[in-house]
């Protein structure tokens, strides 16, 4: 089956589709007002659109020598079709673009899906930091070296 995403500026009219998934994906969800700050900042905030339909989303923001990769979901009917590699190989590209250094991510230890994904790209895990999560669950820093 052929899948026609197309991945864009995220606009403040998708960010009631993304709250949705966002609580389906994450434990400690992001409020809504969150991603609209993130639009306001001008940051790398992307939506995965499968017709008319938010389907993922990826926000980063971009620093001096950085790119702080903050959050990626897809929806979990479109999972395992790539479409978090591409969200993740747009991100790399536009860091080569921007002579960025690295770009760096915290990740759950017991998030294997997002974990593998990372590793694929040649992320490495950096240093942990305990307790990061509300929940108490510590973080993993995974970075990965641009230039």
């Amino acid at each position: 089956m052929e899948w026609n995403v197309t991945i864009r500026d995220m606009r403040k009219e998708d960010l009631p589709f993304i709250r949705l998934i966002e609580c389906r994906c994450f434990l400690d969800p992001w409020p809504s007002v969150c991603f609209s700050q993130a639009i306001d900042e001008k940051g790398i905030c992307w939506s995965v659109v499968l017709g008319d339909k938010v389907i993922g989303y990826l926000v980063a923001f971009k620093d001096k020598n950085y790119i702080h990769l903050a959050n990626i979901a897809i929806d979990q009917p479109y999972r395992r079709l790539n479409i978090a590699s591409n969200l993740i190989n747009l991100l790399i590209e536009q860091a080569h673009q921007s002579k960025i250094k690295y770009i760096k991510l915290e990740v759950r230890p017991s998030n294997i899906a997002a974990i593998s994904l990372y590793r694929k790209f040649g992320f490495r895990k950096f240093r942990t930091i305990p307790n990061y999560y509300k929940n108490g669950e510590d973080a993993y820093i995974y970075i990965l070296k641009i230039l």
